[in-house]
Order: C-alpha cells, then structure tokens, then sequence
C-alpha cells in the first residue's frame, strides 16, 4: 500500500526521516490540491500499488494508466471532469457515494461551484455513459448520493 505524508513539518530532517521511515511521498502543506490529487495518482501507477489498472462495471471499464474507459470495447469520449468523476465511481462501485464526496474529489479550495455543480457533472457523465449504450448504471440515491452498478437497484 503506498503512503504519502501530508504534514506541516518541513525541515529536511523531518523530511528525510519520513521518508527513510516508510513513506513514499512526502508533501508539505500548504499544498495546491491539484498537485496533491496528482501526487497520489503516481503512487497509484507504481508496480506494487494496490490500484487495479483496469476497472470494470460489467460491461463498463476504466484504464486508469490511459484514462480511457470503454462501455462494450467502445471508447467513451469523456471530459477531463467526467473522467475523474467515473473513475470515483467505479471504485467505489455498488456503495454510495456521497455528494460532499465527489465535491471534494472534483473541485479544488479555490473553485467556486454552484450549489448543483455535483448534480450538473453527474447529468453530464450520466449522458454520456446513455449515448453509448451504458443505461441504468448511474443512479441518484435520493439524500445519499450517487451509485454506479451493473443493474438496477432494489
């Protein structure tokens, strides 16, 4: 499992002792979230890490090194947004996700979203995951938040 320490302390002993201590990213706050997100992508690339290279919801599939996903071999055409608020999902697939969740996943401190930005980028993705034939994997669990599964919910 890769471990990335996010800490306030900064001198190079603190830093050297971090990381001759297991980790294997060290990163100093502040830091941009962007860069953050970017950071925990690499580790997730190395051999040995526990990310699954290709994810799959039934006929759905996600390359997390390509960022390309797939619904029956045929590539969906996704915006960077729509692409990182997929791969959320389908790790997560088959439980709950929650609105604050993808907010947090989707949009950096500094972004002013509207109050329906979560719901605006899941009718997006929903549309295209729809026009290449991906119906009913996408749902809004009212109050909850959003699950993507195989087949519809009881």
């Amino acid at each position: 499992m890769p471990v990335l320490m996010l800490t306030a302390r900064s001198s190079l002993q603190q830093r050297v002792d971090g990381l001759d201590g297991g980790a294997d990213d060290y990163v100093v706050k502040p830091v941009e979230a962007d860069e953050l997100a970017a950071r925990i992508r690499a580790l997730l690339r190395r051999p040995g890490a526990r990310a699954a290279p290709v994810l799959e919801v039934g006929s759905l599939s996600y390359d997390t090194s390509a960022h390309r996903a797939r619904y029956q071999g045929k590539a969906i055409d996704l915006s960077p947004r729509e692409t990182s608020l997929l791969e959320l999902l389908m790790r997560e697939a088959g439980a709950v996700v929650r609105r604050s969740r993808i907010e947090n996943a989707l949009y950096s401190f500094r972004d002013e979203i509207s109050p329906n930005a979560v719901d605006a980028a899941i009718s997006r993705l929903r549309r295209r995951l729809e026009e290449c034939g991906a119906r009913n994997m996408l749902h809004t669990i009212k109050g909850l938040g959003y699950l993507l599964e195989d087949r519809e919910p009881c």
